[in-house]
């Protein structure tokens, strides 16, 4: 009998080997899209935290570098005046390496008080701001109701262009004309150069940045020397920083006492609104070679 020749087992395909790898793929795909979005908020987050200290950085460079243009302002009149009467025109824009560096600093006598202005001066400053004549009497009625603590009983039955439940009391920005419907269209920093919260007078002592406003000027009551006014000078310093991921500001009101050669800040707050400069040239020029040093130095350690 001859011998038999034991059969080989037969192999199974691997099923269950094919079907692993794909439950593990599919188990991977589906735990990269749960993550996805924690990655991408994570991501965001330190975006954000990256922007912010640049911010914080920027904002105390600008107040640094206005400390510093305040401090050479009171010693050196010539460099005020050459300040002053650059920024009349526009503010003005520099460049620190990557950096834009943009300035304004205004005499606070060649702007209309809000707190202060008879409404006859708001009304011509309104005008000249391209408002109708009616247009500016209203708003300037308004304005002055605004600013009173008890309400104008006859302003208030003129029905005149505001916002409702505005409140009764002293302006406190200039962010707060936008409360009149007049004067909502207008740039808060076209209305930043024609008013101000720090003009010591209720009168212009000084030339208006608006030649339109400059000649309107005839009309009302013309300024009396002063002899304070010529011992000290009110002026706004604007300084914004910006890079391609950051924006820094800072604001001050100083008074500068031209007698003692001092100056001492009222006022310092941020800004959250960008300034366009008219040119870019470098800052050597605009600021003097010290505090554009300066400014490089501290900007870009």
């Amino acid at each position: 009998m001859a011998d038999r020749i034991p059969s080989m087992p037969r192999s199974e395909p691997p099923h269950n080997e094919g079907f692993a790898l794909v439950a593990v793929l599919a188990f991977l795909m589906m735990f990269a899209m749960f993550l996805a979005p924690f990655v991408t908020a994570s991501k965001v987050r330190a975006l954000t935290v990256s922007n912010r200290f640049e911010s914080m950085r920027l904002d105390l460079a600008a107040q640094a570098i206005n400390d510093t243009l305040s401090s050479k302002m009171s010693r050196d009149p010539s460099f005020k005046s050459k300040l002053l009467e650059a920024s009349r025109q526009a503010p003005q824009s520099c460049k620190i390496r990557n950096i834009t560096l943009t300035t304004e600093v205004l005499d606070q006598s060649s702007l209309i008080d809000l707190n202060r202005a008879t409404p006859e001066l708001i009304a011509l400053g309104l005008e000249s701001l391209g408002l109708e004549t009616h247009q500016a009497a209203e708003t300037a009625q308004a304005m002055v109701s605004f600013r009173s603590f008890a309400r104008d009983a006859q302003a208030a039955s003129r029905q005149t262009p505001t916002s409702e439940n505005m409140k009764h009391g002293p302006f406190e920005s200039v962010v707060e004309l936008h409360e009149f419907a007049w004067l909502q269209p207008i740039p808060l920093d076209r209305l930043a150069r024609l008013f101000t919260l720090s003009n010591p007078t209720e009168i212009l002592t000084n030339r208006s940045l608006f030649p339109d406003l400059q000649r309107r000027l005839s009309t009302v009551r013309a300024s009396e020397s002063n002899d304070q006014a010529a011992a000290q000078d009110v002026v706004s310093l604007t300084t914004t920083l910006q890079t391609g991921g950051g924006f820094g500001s800072d604001y001050q009101v100083v008074v500068i006492d031209n007698v003692n050669k001092t100056y001492s800040t009222q006022i310092t707050m941020r800004l959250r609104q960008r300034h366009e400069g008219a040119a870019s040239v470098p800052c050597a020029g605009l600021l003097g070679t010290e505090i554009s040093a300066f400014a490089e130095k501290g900007l870009n350690p």
